[in-house]
């Protein structure tokens, strides 16, 4: 009965913050904290000292038996005496706690959740700055929902505790983290519709376009908004540089054709660079030679001077169309580099229609000047075949950029992809068959 009556007058001393009447009890019988700790699981000495904010009870009963802390919790949602201490604000209570034991800051509920977490989503920013001090790394610590304390300070709508938290971190990578369902503070923000929370954001070193699981950006999430702070939210978002998920594909999709534009121009740029040089060649330096010396009157009766084309005197046709076809490839060369160079936008499709067509009338042109060439040093006997060979193999070339131009290439490969090429019963078509109960003859 005894002992019934101290445990009472020790819960009513806690509640009334009588450090005598402690001192008293403690004179009376050293182990009274012990057995009252263990009698009421609910609530002990300390703990109720703590919610009533009696800084000098609980630092009385530190200094008598520290290690009670570490049993101290509250049965309902799990918290220990610093979750408490943190959750009310009770900063020289919070001071005097992790003094006696700063890996409380550690000590997690039974959502996760340590005592700095707690300290955020009441806004407690002080007691904030005191733990982040004694145990820094706590406030990397996630719930087990994946949320970081950021993350709660957006869900809990503190955004001082998060202005504090993010300069006293300073970190990128923690400010972008994600929480199980993908979610960073900016969408968590969005979806609150915290404006004051979105706007300090939106200063800070946030990834605007982050994606949930779902593949939502924050700008995707702002339509859920009631529609007095939609478009307060959306215009901010836009003003800087947020995107939906969809124009990101689109963005990325353009940004990946220009990167194949860019090599596909330097590409051309090399082969019209080369053509031109080929054609300018055989421009100064045509088949056949040149005559090396000047005469009044050649075998055939026919004057010439050094320097002059070989191939002109003996078959002028031959020529004629040499010079051609070497002029319009060395030409087209020309204006190919020329258009590359321009700064047209070729990403439009007409723009590369033109360049495409331009670079097959210079391939085109350069041929007929390798055919004519090939034809002028070639005897009589042996120009049918290769010729006739030359032409089907440059018609076969024209006709599949013709057919890919037209898109026809394109419909042939999806046709051909979706086609379910049936395989010959083969042994393990013959198992699988069996396992269907519909038995095939085994083909050899």
């Amino acid at each position: 009965m005894q002992g019934l009556e101290m445990e009472k007058r020790l819960l009513d001393a806690a509640l009334e913050g009588d450090e005598k009447t402690l001192h008293e009890l403690l004179q009376e019988d050293k182990l009274v904290l012990h057995r009252v700790s263990l009698s009421f699981s609910s609530f002990n000495p300390i703990q109720i000292a703590i919610i009533r904010g009696h800084q000098k009870f609980v630092e009385a009963i530190l200094d008598h038996n520290p290690e009670l802390l570490g049993n101290v919790e509250d049965s309902g949602q799990k918290w220990s005496s610093l979750h408490l201490a943190s959750a009310r604000g009770h900063l020289r209570i919070v001071e005097a706690l992790v003094n006696a034991n700063p890996d409380m800051c550690f000590d997690c509920d039974q959502d996760g959740r340590n005592p700095l977490h707690v300290a955020a989503m009441k806004g407690k920013i002080g007691v904030l700055e005191v733990l982040i001090h004694a145990r820094p790394f706590a406030a990397r610590e996630k719930t087990k929902r994946g949320e970081t304390i950021l993350h709660l300070c957006a869900k809990y709508h503190q955004l001082e505790a998060l202005k504090k938290l993010v300069e006293a971190v300073d970190d990128d990578e923690f400010l972008n983290q994600k929480d199980s369902e993908g979610l960073t503070i900016l969408h968590l923000a969005v979806i609150g519709k915290q404006i004051e929370i979105i706007k300090y954001l939106l200063t800070s070193k946030i990834d605007l376009n982050s994606k949930n699981a779902k593949g939502h950006t924050a700008l995707n999430m702002a339509p859920q908004t009631p529609k007095d702070s939609q478009k307060e939210i959306e215009n901010s978002l836009r003003q800087a540089g947020a995107l939906t998920a969809d124009e990101i594909t689109n963005q990325q999709s353009n940004f990946h054709q220009g990167k194949w534009m860019e090599k596909k121009s330097k590409a051309l740029m090399v082969v019209a660079s080369l053509i031109a040089n080929m054609a300018f060649q055989a421009g100064i330096n045509p088949t056949g030679g040149v005559w090396q010396d000047d005469q009044t009157k050649d075998s055939q009766g026919n004057p010439h001077s050094a320097g002059q084309s070989i191939m002109a005197y003996h078959n002028i046709q031959s020529y004629r169309y040499l010079i051609t076809y070497n002029t319009v490839a060395f030409v087209s060369s020309l204006g190919t580099i020329s258009l590359l160079i321009s700064g047209l936008p070729f990403r439009h499709k007409v723009f590369m229609w033109i360049l495409n067509g331009v670079m097959l009338l210079t391939a085109t042109s350069i041929l007929l000047s390798y055919g004519t060439s090939i034809a002028f040093v070639t005897p009589e006997a042996t120009k049918e075949r290769p010729g006739s060979f030359a032409f089907n193999a440059w018609m076969f070339v024209i006709t599949i950029y013709l057919l890919g131009i037209s898109g026809v290439t394109n419909k042939w490969c999806k046709l051909c992809g979706s086609i379910k090429w049936r395989p010959r019963n083969t042994v393990s078509a013959v198992v699988e068959n069996h396992k269907n109960s519909n038995p095939v003859e085994l083909q050899i």
